[in-house]
């Protein structure tokens, strides 16, 4: 599969260790991703399974909060029974529940994965000027194309929807149902995004090559010299970035074809020249 890689740096030290930096979700540029929301009926068995869950410390705010509301009425919530009942009855019967926290799945995320974004060579050549603008850093960067085996690697493609993938409170204890949906808004993005035609490579970090930096690691995968297939430079490359990157490839990359970007002279587009 043929496959874009905008680099708004990094660009050379990619091609000079053969090896793609991989990042975790939270470092991405879209707050909505890796979210997912809540559907269906709240009835009391679903509710309780949300209270047990909840910490010591969170319970006593909510009884706080029943005391404040029975003040308020001059009549008590179920008084004979335990707390943690008594708050799951009144968020069913208030319509109100504890706080679904639409981030879980980023954390779940960054806990155990890191991803690279590629966008498939069939963008629109408007939209063609956004990836530039938005992941090559204003057209100053440059773009690999990989050749990647979609069977061996870990490769997904995007989805785009109006709307977030939703978790069914009548099947939430149902483990194959949640797993299912917290795995699908991994590839699920607003249509807003459908232009970059993004496809996903999302690796178990216990699977790849780490290396420490303060306070945390980076992650890698290696690449074969034969994956890359071309680059090219942004409208806006400096002539530095350009031989900087210029120097490996006639060293480690003969084979690959090496383009500059232009302004097209009539249509808002981009058209490559040979170098």
């Amino acid at each position: 599969m043929r496959l874009h890689r905008y680099f708004g740096s990094h660009a050379d030290t990619t091609l000079r260790e053969k090896r793609l930096l991989l990042a975790k979700v939270s470092d991405f540029n879209d707050p909505f991703e890796f979210t997912h929301l809540f559907s269906g009926d709240y009835n009391l068995e679903q509710a309780e399974k949300d209270v047990a869950m909840l910490p010591e410390s969170e319970v006593q705010k909510f009884v706080v909060m029943l005391r404040e509301c029975e003040e308020g009425v001059g009549t008590k919530f179920f008084p004979t029974e335990a707390p943690r009942r008594r708050i799951a009855r009144f968020f069913v019967q208030s319509g109100e529940r504890p706080p679904a926290d639409p981030l879980v799945s980023q954390r779940l995320a960054n806990a155990h994965f890191r991803l690279c974004c590629f966008s498939m060579p069939v963008v629109d050549p408007r939209a063609e000027i956004l990836l530039w603008s938005h992941y090559a850093r204003s057209h100053k960067g440059a773009r690999i194309e990989f050749e990647l085996d979609e069977v061996s690697l870990p490769l997904f493609r995007v989805e785009y929807s109006h709307q977030r993938c939703a978790i069914d409170l009548e099947r939430f204890g149902d483990p194959d149902h949640t797993n299912e949906i917290l795995q699908k808004s991994f590839t699920t993005k607003a249509d807003a995004w459908a232009y970059e035609h993004e496809i996903r490579l999302i690796v178990n970090k216990a699977c790849i090559q780490k290396v420490p930096v303060p306070l945390d690691y980076r992650y890698y995968l290696p690449f074969d010299v034969a994956a890359v297939k071309a680059v090219d430079f942004g409208i806006n490359c400096d002539e530095q970035t350009i031989e900087s990157i210029s120097t490996i490839l006639r060293l480690d990359y003969p084979q690959v074809t090496v383009r500059k970007a232009f302004h097209h002279p009539e249509d808002y587009a981009i058209e490559y020249r040979m170098m």
